[in-house]
């Protein structure tokens, strides 16, 4: 995806990015990926509510994913 390569290439963890048009929250899901923070601006009520479904989301998808990656780290631990 387009914003996760910029994100990573041209940010550093812990820096934060503004995004004035935040649209349905695109930018913001990859600086949760990214370990980034993130202020993000947007008019549209519609929009807005939409980015935040977005972030919600995908805070719950990277969560998830951080659990499976600790079980199957555990996992090769243990044999």
């Amino acid at each position: 995806e387009v914003s996760d390569w910029f994100i990573s290439r041209f940010t550093k963890d812990g820096d934060v990015v503004l995004d004035p048009f935040m649209g349905i929250g695109t930018t913001g899901v990859s600086c949760k990926k990214y370990d980034r923070g993130f202020v993000g601006i947007e008019l549209s009520l519609m929009y807005f509510g939409m980015a935040y479904n977005s972030l919600c989301l995908s805070e719950v998808a990277i969560t998830a994913n951080e659990q499976n990656h600790l079980t199957e780290k555990e996992s090769r631990t243990e044999d």
